[in-house]
């Protein structure tokens, strides 16, 4: 749609207001319908735009956009999970660790996107820092069910 910040759009939709209350008080009423016409407009995208920023789904998009757009120049997009068959897995906290991480060993931060989540990989030597950024914390990822194989395999081995 637009962006616009809704500080201006409150105040011209208050400048419309105005206007049009001033327009039929001086019973210009041709103008009156007009600028009350855009005055109810623009308070029908102001509540179209907040009910949209509320969507989670939104929220989640948004921040995997920005994610995208801020660390471009480091991340690789792949169509597939790499075999992390035989790494060290490290969960990270958040993308900024991930990044700092990235600093230190110069290696490509690899990133794959599914309906509700966004998986970023740094893979180096043997192991594996995996930062998981998810719109829904109870739906399971491909690396959670390769996680989960390698604790179990862990508890067996002990």
């Amino acid at each position: 749609m637009f962006q616009i910040n809704k500080k201006i759009l409150i105040s011209i939709i208050f400048i419309f207001l105005i206007s049009t209350i001033i327009l039929i008080y001086f019973q210009l009423y041709n103008y009156s319908i007009i600028t009350g016409s855009f005055t109810f407009v623009l308070i029908i995208l102001l509540i179209i735009d907040s009910l949209r920023s509320k969507s989670p789904r939104i929220k989640y998009e948004n921040s995997v956009k920005d994610i995208l757009n801020t660390y471009d120049g480091i991340l690789v997009e792949v169509k597939n999970i790499p075999d992390l068959k035989d790494k060290n897995i490290l969960l990270v906290k958040n993308m900024e660790e991930l990044i700092d991480a990235q600093a230190e060993i110069k290696k490509p931060i690899y990133f794959y996107k599914e309906a509700s989540d966004c998986i970023f990989l740094l893979i180096d030597m043997d192991e594996v820092c995996i930062f998981i950024y998810r719109l829904n914390h109870s739906i399971k990822t491909a690396v959670d069910s390769i996680i989960e194989l390698k604790e179990k395999k862990e508890i067996e081995l002990l």
